[in-house]
């Protein structure tokens, strides 16, 4: 049986074969438990199941399903009615992970697969990245959905041991040798100050408030760049009155000079030599991706 995180759905899973007991197949019933009467929906695979997972705070669920060591591995969603979303096929995997806040997923290939960790964005459904840790014996995501971690530890492998650090897009951020290293667990994140309507509200209108973020980001750095520029104008300005300073101080002392019979004391521009120098700043970037299809 496997409950979803905030106990909307229960799934049983029920291994069933013919009578002959040649051919054995999964069902698994799904039941909606917010909903009256607890309806139950169906779902019938005739393959081996590999492995199961709800997506926390979502609707979604994935399976590993098949024979062989790159079986497929489908998604699921129980909003509205069961409906099937996509399948990837032949993945090097026998274990799911979904990040706690839902959306994204990793798709792993542990023990007797080496270590391969496939980032799955779930909303889109495409893949982020790929890595390899090799030996990797578990995966641990941290509670805010941010960063993922992957572990080989002593209890099961007495080489490599250690561990690595991701962003959920599956950037490598570090990787850490450690004699003996057991286990990583990460910081239970405390409870949000904000309610749940004042959550839904902002998801609902992420949009908004990144347009608003961005146009701050914008400003602030418009402001940055007018500091800069007004502190090479001050620096400019200082060094133009010490020059005009210098200049005047050298012709009050020209009669000075001619007393003292200094020889090279004659102006000649061919004493100086003037390099101009250019500064350019790259002041925004935009990736315009076009869809050829």
């Amino acid at each position: 049986m496997h409950w979803q995180s905030s106990g909307d759905f229960l799934c049983v899973k029920v291994d069933r074969h013919t009578k002959t007991k040649k051919t054995t197949y999964t069902d698994f019933e799904l039941f909606r438990i917010r909903e009256k009467g607890i309806p139950i929906e169906q779902l019938e695979i005739k393959e081996t199941i590999v492995a199961f997972a709800w997506e926390p705070k979502g609707f979604k669920f994935a399976l590993i399903h098949g024979e062989g060591p790159r079986p497929d591995v489908s998604f699921y969603t129980m909003e509205g009615k069961l409906k099937h979303l996509k399948t990837c096929e032949k993945k090097a995997a026998n274990n799911l992970f979904w990040s706690p806040q839902g959306g994204f997923i990793i798709i792993a290939g542990l023990h007797n697969l080496n270590g391969v960790l496939e980032f799955y964005n779930a909303i889109d459904f495409e893949t982020m990245a790929t890595e390899e840790h090799f030996m990797t014996t578990a995966v641990e995501w941290d509670p805010t959905g941010r960063y993922v971690s992957s572990v080989v530890s002593y209890w099961r492998h007495q080489l490599e041991n250690g561990y690595n650090l991701y962003s959920f897009q599956g950037k490598l951020l570090k990787h850490v040798l450690k004699d003996k290293f057991y286990q990583l667990l990460w910081r239970p994140r405390p409870a949000s100050l904000l309610s749940d309507d004042r959550v839904k509200h902002i998801k609902n209108n992420v949009h908004e408030y990144a347009k608003q973020l961005k146009n701050e980001d914008k400003k602030k750095k418009e402001e940055e760049k007018n500091k800069k520029r007004a502190k090479r104008e001050g620096m400019r300005k200082a060094f133009e009155e010490l020059m005009q300073q210098r200049a005047r101080e050298y012709q009050e002392e020209h009669q000075l000079r001619t007393d003292l019979r200094i020889p090279d004391d004659v102006e000649d521009d061919s004493d100086y030599v003037y390099t101009e120098q250019w500064v350019e700043e790259l002041e925004d970037v935009q990736e315009i991706i076009i869809n050829e299809d």
